[in-house]
């Protein structure tokens, strides 16, 4: 059975802020729509950037989502655990998720499996999909990077894992580069990970 340990405080804000700002380029170029502060742009210094996050954060709401966040975790684990115990995915016993409210919908660490998950404006089946999500690229990772796969290759990857074993939990991306190459990949090799990803170097 896998766990979330979920966490959050103003200073784990900040620091996703702090995060964002760095890389608001990367973002913008990508397409991704990112949240901040009231207050706080790509200027903002470091002092603003805390007095404005501290400011404006509020426990009860972190709260809030933490405890919807771990009941749909509790109600999903059987449907998890029979994809889980497929062995196709490889998965940890345990993932920390950090709750935010800035940034993009979600990110993931895998060498420390975590998850720093976006809740506002989110209803906790949408939570549940973005973890869902972010464990997967954690699962994946290694394959990934062993075959130096890009960006929205990797993205298209996940999308099509999760349609597979878990319909209708979350949307896929709109991707608007050519991905082809995925579809037609997972059609022929999947469920053999390493084949399929193999053939995505790029």
């Amino acid at each position: 059975m896998t766990t979330l340990d979920i966490v959050y405080s103003a200073q784990d804000e900040a620091e996703r802020v702090r995060f964002t700002i760095s890389k608001l380029p990367w973002y913008e170029e990508n397409g991704y729509k990112v949240d901040l502060p009231i207050g706080v742009d790509g200027g903002s210094s470091e002092s603003e950037v805390e007095q404005k996050t501290t400011e404006q954060y509020s426990e009860g709401e972190y709260e809030t989502a933490a405890s919807f966040l771990q009941t749909a975790w509790q109600d999903f684990l059987p449907r998890f655990d029979d994809v889980i115990n497929q062995k196709v995915l490889s998965v940890s016993d345990s993932y920390t998720v950090k709750l935010t409210m800035y940034g993009t919908g979600g990110s993931y660490y895998p060498d420390k499996n975590l998850i720093v998950l976006k809740f506002r404006n989110k209803t906790p089946g949408q939570m549940l999909g973005t973890i869902v999500h972010e464990i997967t690229h954690i699962s994946i990772h290694s394959l990934i990077e062993e075959f130096k796969v890009s960006h929205w290759r990797k993205e298209r990857l996940v999308d099509l894992i999760l349609e597979h074993y878990f319909p209708g939990l979350k949307p896929p991306q709109k991707i608007t580069e050519d991905v082809q190459i995925v579809d037609d990949s997972f059609r022929q090799n999947f469920p053999d990970l390493r084949k399929l990803i193999s053939g995505l170097s790029g």
